[in-house]
């Protein structure tokens, strides 16, 4: 029921098993950023589009703390997003847990997830707490209270973070350009990359530089300024990371991005259509359609549109926030 099955690392998965995998991961990600919808709102909170964040400022203080924790094991650090998304289910449940915004910030908290996630990832969890001794009694019984409150729930593969699903979606739309290659010798990875070595650059792998840049660094952005929460899961903000850094990349039309229920004004105010028209003004050609990122991502246009829109929208209103506090 949660995903859970024997596996190797999803990149050496087949295309068709990848279909089982998002599936697990969707209904896993139902259970964790499942929301109440008649939740009145909560002072201490930040509400955009309906959707209950964490502050900016309390936001941005929790990232600088986790990557210093992270930091103390070196390479841990690419675990950030993980531990992000840990943070942002936990909120989800914050109010029928009785905490506030600021609880699930405050050192102890953020202690107990990254040795939370590092134990599952089987990386050694104990070095950062060198400097936190004095509190490692609380920091234990804290890792209780989540892994309870999670139901178990604290990393892959029953909770995906929106980097997760970023690859999951590349490597699908990347097998369905005509051009990659398919033999067992340039297999792809799972951010849509070659490993073959080739002895030259195609146009092929040319775009897919180009696709991961503007990707990673959407998927960045969002993971950090705005995150998960119910309403907003984890694969809507990839959604949102994909959309609009191949609207960057030049390689999906800004138009096919535009939900329906959006209006003229709404539309043109946006950050994906101003993006898209910055860019695309002089694109001569596409390389993905709105039908085959919904493919890829297992959701209908529609809600494909719609969840991009949504997380994109949620960016570009932290951004204003945060020049407003600036």
């Amino acid at each position: 029921a949660d995903g859970r099955k024997p596996m190797a690392h999803h990149s050496d998965w087949k295309a068709e098993e990848l279909g089982d995998l998002i599936a697990g991961w969707a209904r896993c990600e139902s259970a964790s950023f499942a929301g109440n919808p008649d939740e009145p709102q909560i002072p201490g909170w930040r509400y955009t589009h309906g959707v209950r964040l964490l502050p900016c400022p309390l936001r941005l203080r929790a990232i600088r703390t986790l990557h210093q924790l992270l930091a103390y094991n070196g390479t841990a650090v690419d675990h950030l997003g993980t531990v992000l998304t840990l943070l942002d289910a936990l909120a989800v449940r914050a109010p029928e847990e009785g905490r506030s915004a600021q609880d699930l910030t405050d050192t102890i908290t953020l202690a107990s997830i990254v040795r939370l996630v590092l134990k599952n990832e089987e990386v050694e969890a104990e070095r950062f707490l060198g400097a936190l001794r004095q509190v490692v009694p609380a920091v234990a019984e804290r890792e209780l209270w989540i892994f309870a409150v999670m139901h178990g729930r604290i990393a892959l593969p029953s909770l995906p973070s929106p980097g997760h699903w970023v690859k999951i979606i590349m490597r699908r739309l990347w097998a369905r350009v005509d051009e990659v290659p398919t033999g067992p010798q340039d297999a792809l990875t799972a951010n849509g990359t070659s490993e073959a070595t080739p002895t030259a650059a195609s146009p092929t792998e040319d775009l897919r530089v180009r696709a991961s840049r503007h990707v990673d660094y959407c998927t960045e952005l969002l993971v950090q300024r705005v995150g998960s929460a119910a309403g907003l899961p984890p694969r809507a903000v990839a959604l949102g990371a994909c959309t609009m850094g191949l609207i960057m990349a030049g390689m999906f039309p800004v138009e096919e991005a535009r939900p329906s229920d959006v209006d003229g004004p709404v539309w043109d105010a946006s950050l994906l259509s101003r993006q898209g028209h910055f860019v695309q003004q002089n694109a001569a050609s596409f390389v993905f359609s709105l039908e085959e990122l919904a493919q890829a991502v297992q959701c209908c246009p529609e809600d494909t549109k719609s969840a991009a829109f949504k997380a994109v929208s949620a960016l570009q209103d932290s951004m204003v926030d945060e020049f407003s506090l600036a």
